[in-house]
């Protein structure tokens, strides 16, 4: 059966609306098509109750099958043209749970305007990874009231983590977890000035130790989990731990 698929949306007839995927019951990979606004959003079931299914005709107004290597191709292409993006002046906002982070820029060039949006998702329920390019400003004051500034440096040191991820296409769920928890100490390593209180640090410590220790009670157990469910909690935990040494190492009082 194939999995991989061009699709154009019936909701607009615009360029962008066209995009590549690629399904699995329990995964699905959506790449724009349009190398103007290159974007990918991964989404995968942690649950495996197979309820993804693939593009149809009813529901999008054009759908035919491609090939593995093209779906690749526009893959790879998409990371480059994010990654390859030049910007000069910027902001640069953090929406943060704990599950859940938001990275948005806005450039402040005039003659060059555009946004990039990063998000990492990572609940007991699904996945989800996104990165995008995009001409809107419509939410920037919002980002502006709501987020939280951080540095061109913290930027881009999370593009490369997700650049990263997005090309290890086998081990999505796998590596979800260690994704999120390397953000997170890129995050809060530029954050920790010396205002910061021990009291914070304990309590970002306190929310990894928390996670860390749900994912080993799960381990013990939880008889029902798949191997491949156990490799992904296995992977989300060893993230977890990498993060908790690295901000022990470097941040404790």
């Amino acid at each position: 059966m194939n999995k991989y698929f061009i699709q154009t949306s019936k909701t607009s007839n615009k360029p962008y609306s066209s995009s590549m995927s690629y399904f699995q019951s329990d995964l699905v990979v959506e790449v724009n098509l349009n190398t103007y606004f290159p974007n990918i959003e991964i989404t995968f079931d942690k649950l495996k109750r197979k309820h993804f299914a693939k593009p149809i005709t009813t529901e999008y107004h054009f759908v035919k099958p491609t090939t593995k290597d093209e779906y690749t191709k526009c893959l790879h292409r998409n990371l480059e043209l994010i990654r390859s993006l030049k910007w000069g002046e910027a902001e640069y906002f953090l929406i943060s749970g704990i599950d859940r982070l938001e990275l948005k820029l806005f450039t402040l060039d005039d003659k060059r305007e555009f946004s990039i949006g990063i998000v990492i998702s990572n609940d007991f329920e699904y996945g989800t990874v996104e990165i995008g390019k995009s001409t809107s400003f419509t939410r920037r004051r919002w980002y502006r009231n709501n987020g939280e500034a951080i540095s061109e440096d913290q930027f881009r040191q999370i593009l490369e983590l997700v650049y990263n991820y997005v090309l290890d296409e086998v081990s999505y769920e796998i590596n979800i977890g260690s994704l999120e928890a390397k953000a997170k100490v890129v995050l809060s390593g530029e954050m920790l000035e010396p205002t910061i209180t021990s009291v914070q640090k304990r309590e970002y410590l306190d929310q990894l130790e928390q996670k860390k220790k749900q994912l080993q009670a799960r381990l013990i157990d939880n008889d029902t989990d798949t191997p491949q469910d156990r490799a992904s909690l296995r992977g989300e935990l060893a993230g977890i731990e990498y993060a908790i040494r690295v901000y022990e190492l470097h941040f404790a009082d």
